[in-house]
């Protein structure tokens, strides 16, 4: 984005995982690069070492961080492998992802204080099929407000790109959809007042148009189009807003 103030920023992905009936939070994070744009302390590793907690969740492709919690409740010794269910962005269902333990977070960046998960970004991406970073974690050695506005500015502009983008599609969609209708309506139409011609004494004239009926329906069309556009706006905003809070 390009911010004044902005020291550093690095992508995390924040996702969910279940680990047996209990769903957590998962992260997926660049452990080699995450310590720019945020302080790892020592304290936030079962074994006081962050440059080591981490060093061992870079060096293991499926790696993973868990809670204490979590290791107590499944017995877990180093290099167990920890069954995850993971959402996959192409059927939007769970399933079973292996992960081997590495090591005990305590707490981290954004995350509650219970159970969480900490894994490797481009591990995750695999075993989701998605790469999308949900957080962006920022150094700011600066005033902290003056970089959030900024951002803000940068949000909203690109909400405002997409909206307008999301109105101009639903404006060709519902065009191409009254130009085609009506050309195969009048097509149907005028083969059956052929068809039909001869059943009636005298045959009709011509076609009788339902105007109202066709208004209505134009009506209604422009409105539903309008509403989803409408609906769309909101939850991207919603998600814009959500962002932001990290800053």
């Amino acid at each position: 984005m390009g911010l004044t103030g902005v020291a550093a920023a690095e992508p995390m992905m924040h996702r969910f995982a279940y680990v047996g009936s209990d769903l957590q939070d998962m992260y997926g994070i660049d452990p080699r690069a995450i310590g720019r744009a945020t302080k790892m302390s020592d304290a936030f590793f079962g074994n006081g070492n962050s440059a080591l907690a981490l060093a061992a969740l870079a060096s293991t492709h499926d790696g993973v961080l868990v809670s204490e919690e979590t290791v107590s409740d499944f017995q877990l010794q180093p290099d167990d492998t920890l069954n995850l269910r993971l959402q996959n962005a192409s059927d939007h269902k769970y399933h079973v992802a292996p992960f081997r333990f590495v090591g005990v977070a305590r707490e981290f960046p954004t995350a509650p204080r219970d159970s969480f998960l900490v894994a490797n970004a481009d591990y995750v991406a695999k075993m989701t099929g998605d790469s999308a970073a949900e957080v962006v974690l920022m150094s700011v050695p600066a005033d902290p407000e003056t970089v959030a506005v900024a951002a803000r500015k940068v949000f909203a502009d690109a909400r405002n790109e997409i909206a307008a983008f999301l109105w101009s599609e639903a404006v060709v969609v519902v065009g191409a959809g009254f130009a085609i209708g009506g050309a195969i309506g009048l097509a149907v139409a005028y083969v059956l007042v052929r068809e039909l011609g001869g059943v009636f004494d005298p045959p009709p004239e011509g076609l009788s148009i339902p105007w109202p009926y066709l208004a209505t329906v134009a009506v209604s069309a422009l409105a539903s189009a309008a509403a989803v556009v409408l609906i769309a706006a909101r939850a991207l905003d919603e998600r814009r807003v959500e962002a932001l809070r990290e800053l």
